[in-house]
């Protein structure tokens, strides 16, 4: 039910109902669908995927190839203004919406999402792409870097299920 330029957090279930994994969908065309689930969980969702699949569907595993870069925080958008690429639509980006910016084989997409609950922004490229961001937004804008356990207090603050912590293949979504 997304638009192209939307996205949706979502959950895979099995059988049972039990979640496998939650991840975000993205709808970058009609027929052309990103998802994007936990790095620990590739490898046994891909299959979970797979094994669902009819042959009607095309499936590709770009994870090896794309890395992501979040910036969350009431600056972000602020911060992501000075670059010229977003320049002229970080402003008007809705909660739960992306911009496709590829350029020929280059995947380039910016979301208007995060597991915070702060105003923010997550970041999808090649590799040499996104450690020139992390470059320009940590010599040249001051940001700093924070790992996971300053999200895992602000996702716990907006009251973000953890998969793995707070949920899981014994856990239906009603649950």
């Amino acid at each position: 039910k997304i638009k192209n330029g939307q996205c949706q957090y979502t959950l895979f279930c099995n059988e049972d109902g039990g979640i496998i994994d939650d991840l975000i969908l993205y709808r970058i065309k009609e027929n052309i669908f990103m998802l994007v689930v936990n790095a620990a969980n590739i490898d046994k969702d891909y299959k979970w995927i797979v094994s669902q699949n009819n042959d009607s569907v095309g499936i590709l595993n770009l994870s090896s190839d794309i890395s992501l870069i979040a910036l969350q925080g009431p600056n972000s958008r602020k911060v992501l203004s000075n670059f010229t690429e977003f320049k002229d639509f970080i402003d008007d980006l809705k909660f739960y919406h992306f911009e496709d910016i590829s350029e020929k084989k280059e995947i380039k997409i910016i979301s208007r999402t995060g597991y915070t609950g702060e105003l923010g922004y997550e970041i999808y490229g090649s590799h040499s792409y996104i450690k020139s961001l992390w470059d320009k937004l940590i010599n040249d804008y001051n940001v700093d870097p924070i790992g996971l356990a300053a999200r895992d207090i602000l996702r716990l603050e907006m009251c973000y299920r953890l998969y793995g912590n707070d949920m899981d293949e014994k856990l239906t979504p009603f649950e």
